[in-house]
């Protein structure tokens, strides 16, 4: 296995989010928190909802390169993902993987539906904010 792209980002506390891109094989991100090195999410895995597959990690504007994906002090990261035909905002942290939300998902409170998802964040909290434009289709 060789690495053939990767990028970096650290929290104050030194935990350390690494998206990497491998020849050969899927992309990942792995995250390394309080001494223990998780796999977060690979390219191919399944969708959290059982609804398709992550096709690519990180925002459309850059498929060939490795993505800066936001983590919190817990090593808790929060991606997007293109699954199936739509886009997705993603939580993980390497036990548990999770929707945040989806392209063509019914918006809280039922006003509108969603359509691009993109720039993530998540704070200390496990709260996962993100830009959401609406579907005018």
């Amino acid at each position: 296995m060789r690495v053939t792209r990767w990028s970096a980002v650290t929290t104050p506390a030194a935990n350390l989010v690494l998206a990497v891109a491998i020849v050969g094989a899927a992309a990942a991100t792995v995250s390394a928190a309080k001494g223990t090195v998780r796999v977060i999410v690979v390219t191919g895995d399944p969708a959290p909802d059982g609804n398709g597959t992550l096709l690519y990690i990180g925002q459309p504007s850059s498929p060939l390169s490795p993505q800066i994906v936001p983590l919190n002090e817990s090593g808790q990261v929060a991606f997007r993902a293109d699954v199936s035909g739509t886009g997705g905002i993603f939580f993980g942290d390497g036990t548990n993987l999770a929707q945040i939300a989806r392209s063509g998902q019914v918006a809280p409170g039922g006003n509108g539906v969603f359509g691009d998802l993109a720039s993530p964040v998540i704070n200390n909290a496990g709260e996962v904010a993100y830009h959401a434009s609406p579907d005018y289709s």
